[in-house]
């Protein structure tokens, strides 16, 4: 039985291959796929230094009820969980509300953030509140 659930290796017009370099990358590698349920993974690489060599990260995106979870894995040894909590309304304006959850690989200290994004065609704004378990930091931006 031939398994039908993957249905593509990359998005309609995104490169697998591409220069980043406005945004400090030298290189970029990027490799994805989704699924019939609508799930999507991705793997990018990317070079910033020659002299430090590649990072990397793979994410994994999938739908439950009316949130989408991702979580993904860093070269670096860090795993990030995020969830994106769907759209509120205050007033006439629309805002989309996330959480995420960041830790290294020994599990020694984890950065959690909750954050709103308000994008329409002529403005974005991006906020979010970020803390530590350690209780050593916190921001607002």
């Amino acid at each position: 039985m031939v398994n039908k659930s993957f249905t593509n290796l990359a998005e309609l017009n995104d490169s697998v291959l591409n220069d980043d370099y406005i945004y400090g990358t030298f290189e970029t590698w990027k490799i994805k796929g989704k699924t019939t349920g609508n799930a999507k993974w991705d793997y990018k690489g990317k070079v910033k230094d020659l002299k430090k060599g590649l990072e990397s990260e793979l994410k994994i995106q999938f739908p439950y009820n009316k949130y989408w979870f991702w979580v993904g894995l860093r070269g670096s040894g860090d795993v990030k969980v995020h969830v994106d909590l769907g759209d509120v309304s205050l007033g006439k304006k629309s805002f989309n509300l996330f959480t995420n959850l960041k830790t290294n690989d020994k599990f020694s200290l984890f950065n959690w953030r909750l954050g709103a994004n308000f994008i329409n065609p002529n403005y974005e704004s991006n906020t979010r509140i970020e803390t530590n378990t350690k209780g050593t930091g916190y921001s607002l931006t």
